[in-house]
């Protein structure tokens, strides 16, 4: 079954549940906004490093859900 670049797409992005990640990098760039209120690389450099960790943090539970429901 040849599945379309659409498919993997919206399969990538159940994956990694980005509409709950979004809030928490946005969370994160609060914080940083509230210690320097200046916009900076720094501040989008921070709040991407927060997105990828949450998100590949989600992606490894599911693994691990995965390994532990075939056992």
């Amino acid at each position: 079954m040849k599945s379309s670049l659409r498919d993997k797409i919206n399969i990538y992005l159940e994956l990694s549940k980005l509409k709950i990640m979004i809030p928490v990098s946005l969370t994160g760039f609060t914080g940083f906004f509230i210690f320097d209120p200046h916009i900076s690389i720094e501040i989008i450099f921070v709040t991407f490093g927060i997105l990828l960790m949450a998100i590949s943090a989600s992606v490894l539970n599911q693994i691990q859900e995965l390994s532990w429901i075939t056992r």
